[in-house]
């Protein structure tokens, strides 16, 4: 039967239900259906080993069933070759070691395929050689054997037991409760599309992995610049490479990730409505989408769309001289981009020159972000501009820069400086100095409590009066003047108006003869009624 790559789910349903008995229908690679003369259908693997075809048909049920065989199979044979063995197939073996147990798939079975139908399609390549890592290193020796419905969290504390045991592979120490939350965060989805699937009942994780994990641990400091040694490094790359300040600067000032700049096309570019278009990232020599799976837009600062500006003009020449165009905005070849391993290269050989702190490329995303929030920007505009799926995901990353601006709320401290018709209030200070000048006694004396009896309520209430008076009164009815000769804000000094029964508007007293000259200077006099 041929190959049936272009078959769709249904179209493929709809050939192996025309089957024929004795016929036989190749599903995916190593994977065929055969229609037996009672009608019911056998699945089995059938694969090729040094110009032999073995097959395998004992203990699989379905198509699921027979991708673990297959996958099984092909990690046998992987492991006789790096050892130069020669691999035996199953059917030519004393015991049946490829049948799945009774109690359905182990955990390595099923990880193996979630493995290749999950991580391989939707992750960029170094993502999936780290889930490979995490599997064969630190899952599969502790759980692999076990059935994947007998799990329980017993056996996953165990596997945490056994990952903090271990040293870490170039330095010194164990592994770290982030190592050990990542693992566990990856077998997590391992589990959830198995239950997706129907082949557990539920998930044995608990609702919260510090369950397993314990309270979260600061094993790691992020290091970031500040916005002073990020100006010494781009004005040295500008000084002693100059073609590479660009980039430099393009990381800098996006907080975007390496794959992503790597990406970029002049195409992306728009300098009208100063954009960046995010649609795709470069990982170890291949493309895909970004890492939120979203086409998205973030803003280019002035300075860097000058800088880029300039950067394409100078290409354009480039690519004059040498013939063909370069399809990338960072790149000296035709039709790739720099690679990260040069980029990173060139990085820290310039850090280390200019005696900076040394920072990975990645932490350039840190430090645009801390920058940002250190100036006061909205975490809002923070989260839209590094991509993150929610402001928790921020506020979760940089919680201990944002609570180092907690300063902020002394903002509310401070008085206006204009009024509602942008005019000044005057202090307290003037006011008093201008009172002065009048030879006037200010503050009144006050009141003698052995004078005016016991009720010491009652005098601090009539001082108060009598304070309030005298300062309308030098202030010509003004409510604003009075309010800043008692040192009070305008609201309060409304307020206690109110209290004494008296009117909050401005009652303006017609000056006479012998004062021809204002209290205070027309252009910080406020006769202003109350707001």
């Amino acid at each position: 039967m041929p190959k049936n790559e272009t078959l769709s789910p249904q179209q493929l349903d709809a050939a192996i239900k025309a089957l024929l008995p004795t016929e036989e229908l190749w599903i995916e690679p190593g994977i065929y259906v055969r229609r037996n003369k009672d009608r019911s259908l056998s699945y089995f693997v059938r694969i090729h080993y040094r110009g032999k075809k073995c097959e395998v048909w004992e203990g699989i049920k379905d198509q699921l069933t027979a991708k673990a065989e297959r996958i099984k199979l092909q990690m046998e044979i992987a492991g006789c070759n790096e050892r130069n063995e020669k691999w035996i197939p199953p059917s030519q073996r004393n015991t049946v070691s490829a049948t799945v147990p009774p109690g359905g798939f182990t955990l390595q079975q099923w990880a193996e395929v979630w493995y290749q139908d999950i991580v391989c399609k939707d992750n960029a390549k170094g993502t999936q050689r780290k889930y490979r890592g995490y599997l064969s290193k630190h899952v599969y020796p502790v759980l692999g054997h076990l059935p994947l419905t007998s799990i329980t969290q017993t056996d996953l504390h165990a596997l945490v037991r056994a990952i903090r045991a271990k040293p870490v592979p170039r330095g010194t120490g164990k592994l770290t409760w982030k190592t050990a939350h990542v693992i566990l965060r990856m077998l997590a989805g391992c589990f959830h599309w198995a239950k997706e699937r129907g082949l557990i009942g539920a998930v044995p994780f608990p609702d919260r992995l510090t369950k397993l994990l314990g309270p979260k641990e600061i094993t790691h400091v992020r290091k970031t610049w500040t916005k002073g040694q990020v100006e010494e490094f781009l004005a040295a790359a500008l000084r002693y490479d100059p073609e590479w300040h660009p980039i430099f600067m393009t990381f800098f000032r996006t907080g975007c990730r390496l794959g992503e700049i790597l990406a970029l096309r002049p195409r992306h570019l728009d300098f009208t409505k100063r954009r960046i278009l995010i649609e795709e990232t470069y990982s170890e020599g291949d493309f895909g989408p970004p890492k939120n799976k979203r086409v998205s837009e973030i803003d280019m600062s002035e300075e860097l769309a000058v800088v880029l500006h300039a950067h394409l003009t100078r290409r354009k020449r480039e690519e004059e001289i040498r013939g063909y165009e370069l399809a990338f905005l960072f790149g000296w070849h035709a039709n790739s981009p720099i690679a990260p391993t040069t980029l990173r290269d060139r990085f820290k050989k310039l850090t280390s020159f200019l005696g900076l702190p040394r920072i990975r490329i990645h932490d350039t995303r840190h430090t645009a972000a801390e920058l940002l929030l250190a100036e006061g920007v909205p975490t809002i505009y923070v989260r839209d501009q590094l991509r993150h799926s929610n402001e928790s995901t921020t506020n979760g990353i940089y919680g201990e820069t944002i609570n180092h601006l907690k300063q902020h709320v002394n903002l509310l401290d401070k008085r206006p400086s204009s009024g509602p018709a942008d005019k000044a209030y005057p202090s307290q200070e003037s006011a008093e100095n201008e009172i002065v000048k009048l030879g006037v006694e200010w503050p009144p004396p006050p009141l003698d409590p052995s004078r005016d009896g016991i009720d010491f309520r009652q005098a601090v209430h009539q001082y108060e009066g009598q304070l309030i008076d005298t300062a309308l009164r030098m202030a010509k009815g003004s409510r604003t003047t009075a309010a800043a000769l008692l040192g009070l804000p305008r609201a309060t000094f409304l307020t206690k108006l109110s209290h004494l029964g008296r009117s909050t508007r401005a009652q303006t007293q017609k000056p006479t003869g012998e004062e021809t000259q204002p209290l205070f200077n027309p252009t910080n006099s406020s006769d202003e009624t109350a707001a």
